[in-house]
């Protein structure tokens, strides 16, 4: 769709702002659409608050309003939804639920930024609907909402008129879809580069959880190893193969994981907690000795028989 017509004016994009919303789920999208112009891209961006007065952010940052949401009368293109911290408190104002129903009324196309979903859904704008969150609240979003059809792993879903996007950078990623769908991918392709973004982002964003549960050590050479699990769980991660790449020897490499992570090599997959990124989660068969001790796995026979397990 391409609303880049001949003879037509800027395309408007509304952004609602509250109190206690997050900077960057607003600014993001905001320098997206503004970069766009320097690229062919016409847009006028306008900030819109209850009562048309600024709003402190869950940052502590002040930032303005244009208009009050009762001095939007007029069609217009998008409406972006930002999330913030407090979201749970968010989702109780009706008020500011009446004033995401009426600015959606008016919007061509809706779209919300990490737990700016909830606001959707608590307004009843999802129901039936894909949509998702950041990957924290991925499972809060589909047990206070059942009829919403979360999808965990998407960078951002559109069903419809609706979008909605995951945590807070990923609206940077909604945006830029957007500015493609409206002006072409040459002009997405040159605000990316410009803002140094991927145009589309590899992966889904569960890959972003993993790290953050693998174990942490204070020494250099097992963050490295550890950096190479998250990024790619699916290559060769034996003690053998991890010892290799350090320079170490495997009883080494085994005492390092005893005192600085508690655990041995294969209790790491068993013991720690750690999961696998849901992008991986899909049927694929793999030899088990790649995967010894993994959760799911069938150990090789004791007769030397190759022996498969499914992952996922």
């Amino acid at each position: 769709m391409n609303h880049n017509r001949p003879g037509t004016g800027p395309l408007t994009v509304t952004v609602l702002v509250f109190p206690g919303v997050r900077l960057l789920d607003v600014t993001g999208p905001i320098e997206v659409f503004a970069s766009a112009g320097e690229f062919g891209g016409r847009y006028r961006v306008r900030l819109v608050s209850e009562d048309g007065t600024g709003v402190i952010t869950s940052s502590g940052t002040r930032i303005g309003a244009d208009l009050a949401v009762d001095d939007v009368r007029e069609p217009y293109d998008v409406l972006v939804v930002p999330g913030g911290p407090e979201w749970e408190t968010a989702i109780k104002d009706e008020t500011l639920l009446d004033a995401v129903r009426r600015l959606h009324g008016m919007a061509r196309c809706t779209a919300s930024v990490c737990t700016g979903a909830f606001l959707l859904a608590a307004a009843g704008l999802l129901r039936g609907r894909r949509a998702v969150t950041h990957w924290r609240q991925s499972r809060q979003l589909a047990v206070r909402f059942p009829s919403v059809r979360v999808q965990p792993d998407a960078i951002f879903v559109r069903d419809g008129p609706m979008m909605t996007s995951a945590g807070v950078s990923a609206g940077i990623d909604l945006s830029l879809a957007l500015v493609e769908e409206h002006f072409g991918a040459e002009v997405a392709r040159a605000v990316a580069k410009d803002m140094v973004v991927f145009m589309r982002r590899p992966g889904g964003q569960s890959q972003f959880s993993v790290r953050s549960q693998l174990p942490y050590s204070r020494l250099e050479m097992l963050r490295r190893l550890l950096d190479a699990v998250a990024a790619d769980p699916g290559a060769e991660h034996t003690l053998a193969a991890m010892s290799r790449r350090a320079g170490v020897s495997v009883r080494h490499m085994s005492r390092l994981f005893e005192e600085e992570l508690g655990t041995t090599r294969p209790g790491m997959w068993s013991g720690s907690g750690w999961r696998r990124p849901r992008c991986c989660w899909r049927p694929v068969t793999i030899p088990c000795r790649w995967w010894r001790g993994a959760p799911g796995s069938v150990r090789p026979s004791r007769s030397g028989g190759r022996s498969y397990g499914t992952w996922g």
